[in-house]
């Protein structure tokens, strides 16, 4: 964690109310936060640090910043405590200002990731492959990419780091370029472009331009863009007025089995056991670019290659179980969900498992605006099309877009809804099955339904 001088904080916020040495790393929130730690009382609809402030100096806290507005309340805890605090007119603001010099304290290269899918895996990749062959590697925490996200991650980065990876996020026009001017990436990644927050924009070229935002902040180096993405004119536009490189990026030769993804890069054919789905082919592709963009070696790149692994549960995280002589897969993809990503999905484990019997349990999907109901009725379509076995659909009325659609269009085909996870697993039984996709949007808690299948015996990788 980075250190904040006395000295340094005065500079942005003015005279503390007591002496002290310097404050260790950034907290925002009074149940995590660790001696030493500077902490900032943010406040929002639902929540007002201020009122934590108490249990922060419980913890050992070194200082506090607070809000202007609660100076008269605040007073008495001010003035009996050793611990100094600083008011000041907007407590975000201040966090992303303590961001901002985290971030020029840095000496290494700082990479960002943005894009409409891919982010978090294609940063855990860039983390552990980057960590196979160098030290000191930092990057986003799980997917703290936000505007109160990415500046904790940075004021929780040492000045030493060797080199740190960014991952930011948006469903707004313009939140990615305030985090990409905070940020300051040397060289960042698009991963891909595609249908998401579809109710804040009006076409897939407003998203794209909305992803293009992580130019904003960058001055000079390489910009990485998909090249199945819409939105490349815009791309090169926005390169160009940035003075960019832009470099269009894509899997050559790209291929899945149940041994892994294989890919061609840079004239060596590389295999990725870690992972069972093709996009993430694409994925590691972009992630292999941005680290030769920031100087690893053709030696660094093939091990960074082969040692690549997820970071995060529940994105297509494969779990296996042997039954009467043969293996059965469960991918565990229930974290998020769009359509292109669900597309994905189904394709991948019909790729692994080319005649298979194959299980799809499908949840709703969100923020998907007025094309919703398109989106769950080609999620159905798709399954339909890629020979699986069996829809177990959850939700209410996206379900019965999901199966309707499925029906349409595999006749032969079997059907399960429920509104709820669990009462798809009344009638499923994993021996039916070769492969198990398991998929949805956060709030469709389709997790469950992994969960369970995963306690029938279902084993996957431990990753050091």
């Amino acid at each position: 964690m980075r250190d904040f001088t006395q000295a340094e904080l005065e500079s942005l916020f003015g005279p503390a109310s007591h002496a002290y040495r310097a404050a260790i790393g950034v907290s925002t929130d009074s149940r995590t936060a660790l001696p030493g730690n500077l902490f900032v009382c943010l406040q929002g609809d639902a929540f007002d640090g201020h009122n934590f402030v108490a249990q922060a100096l419980e913890k050992g806290v070194s200082a506090i910043i607070a809000s202007e507005q609660k100076r008269i309340a605040l007073q008495p805890v001010c003035d009996q405590s050793s611990v100094p605090f600083y008011f000041v007119s907007d407590t975000l603001r201040a966090l992303q200002h303590l961001a901002e010099m985290a971030r020029s304290s840095l000496k290494c290269k700082v990479l960002a990731v943005a894009g409409s899918n891919g982010k978090t895996s294609t940063k855990d990749m860039l983390f552990t492959g980057a960590s196979a062959v160098r030290q000191n590697v930092h990057a986003t925490a799980g997917n703290l990419n936000n505007h109160i996200g990415l500046p904790l991650t940075l004021t929780n980065i040492p000045s030493s780091a060797g080199l740190v990876i960014l991952e930011l996020g948006m469903n707004h026009k313009g939140e990615l370029a305030e985090l990409s001017k905070i940020a300051r990436p040397d060289h960042a990644i698009v991963t891909s472009i595609a249908e998401e927050h579809a109710e804040f924009f009006a076409n897939i070229e407003e998203i794209a331009e909305a992803e293009l935002e992580v130019a904003a902040g960058m001055n000079g180096g390489i910009l990485l863009y998909h090249a199945q993405s819409a939105g490349q004119e815009v791309a090169r536009r926005i390169a160009e007025s940035h003075g960019l490189s832009l470099k269009i990026f894509s899997a050559e030769s790209p291929s899945v089995d149940a041994s892994g993804i294989h890919f061609t890069f840079r004239g060596n054919r590389l295999t990725n056991s870690n992972y069972l789905n093709l996009v993430m082919a694409e994925n590691l592709t972009g992630a292999l670019e941005l680290l030769a963009a920031a100087g690893f070696t053709g030696e660094e790149l093939t091990a960074a290659a082969v040692a690549a692994h997820p970071g995060a549960a529940r994105r297509f995280e494969v779990f296996r179980r042997v039954s009467g002589g043969r293996e059965i897969l469960l991918i565990d993809d229930s974290y998020n969900a769009n359509q292109a990503s669900f597309e994905a999905g189904i394709s991948s484990l019909r790729a692994v498992l080319p005649h298979g019997r194959l299980a799809l349990f499908a949840g709703e999907m969100a923020e998907l605006g007025h094309k919703s109901d398109e989106a769950h009725a080609q999620v159905g379509i798709a399954a339909a099309r890629a020979g699986y076995t069996m829809l177990f659909a959850c939700g209410r009325r996206e379900a019965g877009l999901m199966a309707s659609a499925y029906m349409k269009h595999k006749p032969d085909g079997k059907v399960v809804r429920g509104e709820k996870p669990a009462e798809l697993l009344l009638a499923f039984s994993a021996d039916d099955y070769d492969g198990i996709l398991v998929k949805g949007s956060r709030r469709a808690r389709m997790d469950i339904v992994s969960d369970e299948i995963k306690r029938t015996g279902f084993m996957g990788r431990s990753y050091v």
